[in-house]
């Protein structure tokens, strides 16, 4: 299984609370406490969350490894616009 951190792109505000609530014995366990943390998180702090997350289209000279294979390293010319403005 993938770190904490790495599955959300990094330390955000929802990694440091599952993270809180660790150890956990399976990926279901993890996925049940996001689900139970999320309601919990100001709305500053799933902002922070979400933006640790790549862009869609982002520049893949910015991604981390895991969300260059997910995304295929593909960067439509369209998205990299909406994505600089």
């Amino acid at each position: 299984m993938t770190t904490i951190d790495e599955a959300l792109e990094g330390t955000t505000p929802l990694a440091e609370k599952v993270r809180a609530g660790g150890p956990y014995r399976s990926t279901a366990e993890v996925v049940a406490r996001m689900r139970a943390v999320l309601p919990e998180l100001t709305e500053a702090e799933r902002v922070a969350t979400l933006n640790a997350h790549p862009r869609i289209g982002e520049d893949k000279s910015r991604l981390s490894s895991r969300s260059l294979e997910e995304q295929g390293g593909d960067q439509l010319p369209e998205l990299a616009r909406l994505n600089a403005e």
